[in-house]
């Protein structure tokens, strides 16, 4: 007799008795077990369970709440829910409660993955209802536009559902949009916003096809980023070359895109074994190997929208005169 009552009053239970008072009916079957004596008991009982409301079908629309109830015979009578043959336990979206006679199971948000076949037990009876769920009709009341702006802007997409608390996703090329340092997006309503580089600077890499996706309807949009003119932010310096040895001259522009040219006087230079023309990141970097006499001149970097120029002066012996070659010079910065 202690060992049915240990196995029915667990802890568990104990805490439960608040909400659901403790019956004799829990204790026919463990009795019914220790001693056949109880099993006429346990049958008569089984009888006397009854199935006063069962489950019937309901149909929901997604996003709404649904409720299942159940009434037995007898109250507080423990009872399993299943769906599709798979037990159901009480979490925030599904809410499971016994109150006296009365068996519950709310969906506080069904969706479309809460359909199938529902099914309450207790003590050898059942009772069978199947839940269907109709899908939002949803559609995009206000399209995305395209934006066109300049670099190291701020950007903002804004589309319009016909519906509240719709699950959307942002997408740029086919690649995921998330919130994050640079990018705020926000739901109000049944208006969805992207901000682009927010607190930060919209780049040329940032344009392409914009996408908000929301479940089976999508709205798309182009965004075109014009770059700013390229700025030399570190201009070239008069540079003195050894004689015979390899001079160097660089500069520093506002992006690593920036096409450049280099220009010895007017005359444009060419990649060649004499010269080597480097970009590297936002460097732009001209190699002269074996400087001579004849390479001291004005050099100029023209990266189109801005350029800069200084002279090479060279240093060292000459054939001729084995003397010392030095000039002064002087440097010149432009903007187109």
């Amino acid at each position: 007799m202690v060992r049915v009552i240990q196995s029915v009053v667990t802890k568990h239970r104990i805490c439960q008795q608040a909400k659901r008072p403790l019956t004799a009916a829990e204790f026919v079957a463990p009795l019914a077990k220790m001693d056949p004596i109880f099993q006429q008991e346990e049958e008569s009982f089984k009888n006397h369970l009854q199935v006063v409301k069962g489950l019937e079908n309901v149909e929901a629309s997604e996003c709404e709440s649904c409720s299942l109830e159940v009434t037995l015979s007898v109250a507080y009578i423990a009872g399993v829910w299943t769906r599709d043959g798979t037990q159901l336990k009480s979490k925030p979206s599904c809410c499971i409660s016994t109150h006296g006679k009365k068996h519950s199971l709310i969906l506080k948000r069904v969706t479309l993955g809460d359909a199938g076949l529902y099914c309450f037990q207790a003590n050898g009876l059942q009772t069978l209802g199947r839940l269907s769920v109709r899908a939002r009709d949803i559609h995009i009341v206000k399209e995305l536009e395209d934006v066109d702006t300049k670099e190291r802007q701020t950007v903002n997409f804004l589309c319009e559902v016909n519906q509240v608390d719709v699950d959307g996703r942002w997408y740029r090329e086919d690649c995921r949009i998330r919130p994050g340092d640079n990018i705020k997006i926000r739901h109000q309503g049944e208006t969805v916003t992207c901000t682009l580089a927010a607190g930060a600077a919209v780049r040329p890499e940032h344009a392409g096809e914009i996408r908000f996706t929301a479940e089976r309807v999508s709205s798309y949009a182009t965004l075109t980023v014009k770059e700013l003119p390229v700025q030399i932010l570190r201009p070239l310096r008069v540079k003195i070359a050894m004689y015979h040895h390899r001079g160097l001259l660089e500069c520093q522009v506002s992006r690593p895109s920036a096409q450049v040219k280099w220009y010895k006087n007017r005359k444009e230079l060419l990649p060649s074994k004499k010269y080597q023309v480097i970009s590297q990141d936002v460097y732009r970097q001209l190699y002269i190997e074996d400087v001579c006499s004849s390479d001291e001149d004005t050099y100029t970097c023209d990266a189109g929208d801005d350029k800069t120029s200084c002279q090479l002066l060279v240093e060292g012996e000459t054939p001729q005169t084995g003397g010392l070659i030095f000039s002064r010079c002087s440097h010149v910065t432009s903007t187109q």
